[in-house]
């Protein structure tokens, strides 16, 4: 009878993770306009914590040191030497009310929002990594996200490398538990990136209250949903959608373009070890890989045309017939393709000016897929939302609070120069 009654209750809850999916992007605007004031709190402790104020009245400009030096005994010295304020300890509720300004951010900068979101940061110096990670309530948990950028000894999924903070009220689309971490060892960029993704629940295996359980048993059903959406069958059979629809806006690789980049490179590698490594690297890090590696083919032969063009004095020729195939179907090479004229057989190097001139238009094609025009190709996996320290500057302050953010900085740099100056007596 009990065991009946946990099969029951797991089923509820793998049903109810399956409907959560079905929720669509009208909903979630309409709930994201509804809490307005919610993300306008959101957006002052993303301020707060990525592009802090001048807290002391002297720091503002450089007139306001001597002003106060005026008002207060103290030296430039002393000025120097004072010693920062304490860091101010944040709360489950500040980071979801950080979470909710992301949202806000991402529908107004015309990024986008999804009904399941994973969110990329650049943070040069971790600051919102630090924020999440010093939060009461931050744990170590495992995820199956962004495994290959961790070390080798930490790729299995049940290594507890990553980050969450379960939160008492809930994120949009039903969300109550914030996953996030550093993103580490990857190849195609050397920007810190911070990753966060909301989910409906945390999974603490530490935790064995009945609430932490519960958890982790909705998280598991999540899991097998998350994974169903992988299967085509099942996503037809069980109606749990894909995640290329649009209203996930995940870092899963999408597939359409990983199969239009496998036909792609089938077309420009002839090794059989590069195209497999290529392919791997695509399967691994995403668009970022698939955008590096055809920007290396693209500007070889660049380089080749530009070097054939000086070498013969004539423009090269462009075989029409063979750059409106179909990247999913089985392209034709041209050596197959006998509407070439008569003069490539005579001058060999036109026709590899004209197939060069080809695969530049092939890789232009698809370079104008769908996800491939998102932005950010050199740090995107799949879908994900990302902002750039600029993109978050220009969304957060205004006009004159990045006055006084350039102030700071005049004022830091003068109070370096007066530092280096300084003799054993004070300069008044």
């Amino acid at each position: 009878m009990i065991k009946n009654k946990i099969l029951l209750s797991i089923l509820i809850l793998f049903v109810s993770t399956i409907r959560a999916h079905t929720n669509d992007l009208k909903g979630l605007y309409t709930e994201l306009k509804k809490n307005h004031e919610t993300i306008e709190k959101g957006k002052n402790i993303l301020r707060e914590i990525l592009f802090p104020p001048v807290q002391s009245p002297f720091l503002k400009n450089w007139i306001g040191i001597f002003k106060y030096k005026q008002k207060e005994d103290i030296s430039i010295k002393d000025l120097c030497m004072q010693k920062p304020e304490e860091k101010k300890t944040y709360t489950p509720e500040d980071v979801r009310l950080a979470v909710w300004g992301l949202y806000g951010l991402a529908a107004r900068s015309g990024k986008g929002v999804g009904v399941e979101m994973t969110f990329k940061i650049i943070d040069p110096s971790f600051k919102l990594f630090n924020f999440l990670s010093t939060a009461n309530g931050a744990y170590r948990r495992a995820s199956s996200h962004f495994r290959i950028h961790r070390s080798e000894k930490f790729r299995h999924q049940s290594a507890q490398v990553d980050w969450g903070v379960d939160l008492q009220k809930e994120l949009p689309a039903d969300k109550q538990h914030v996953l996030f971490n550093k993103l580490q060892e990857n190849p195609f960029s050397e920007d810190n990136i911070t990753f966060l993704k909301p989910e409906p629940h945390g999974i603490n295996l530490e935790d064995f209250s009945i609430n932490g359980i519960k958890n982790t048993c909705a998280h598991s059903c999540s899991f097998i949903a998350s994974q169903l959406r992988k299967n085509n069958q099942a996503q037809w059979l069980l109606n749990v959608g894909s995640d290329d629809d649009p209203i996930y806006r995940k870092e899963r690789i999408p597939a359409h373009e990983l199969k239009c980049f496998a036909n792609l490179i089938s077309q420009l590698e002839n090794n059989s070890e590069m195209k497999e490594q290529h392919l791997k690297s695509a399967k691994n890090f995403g668009i970022q890989a698939m955008d590096k590696i055809l920007l290396d083919y693209e500007t070889t032969y660049k380089q080749n045309l530009n070097k054939s063009s000086s070498s013969n004095g004539a423009s090269s020729v462009t075989a029409e017939s063979s750059n409106k195939q179909d990247m999913e179907g089985s392209w034709i090479k041209l050596e197959n393709d006998n509407s070439l004229n008569e003069s490539y057989v005579q001058d060999p190097n036109l026709f590899e000016d004209a197939r060069t001139e080809n695969m530049l238009k092939l890789i232009e094609e698809f370079r104008s897929l769908p996800n491939m025009q998102l932005g950010h190709n050199e740090i995107r996996t799949g879908r994900e939302v990302i902002f750039t320290q600029g993109e978050l500057k220009d969304l957060l302050l205004q006009q004159q609070e990045k006055r006084e953010v350039r102030n700071l900085q005049y004022t830091r740099e003068l109070i370096r120069i007066k530092k280096s100056l300084l003799t054993s007596r004070d300069i008044d």
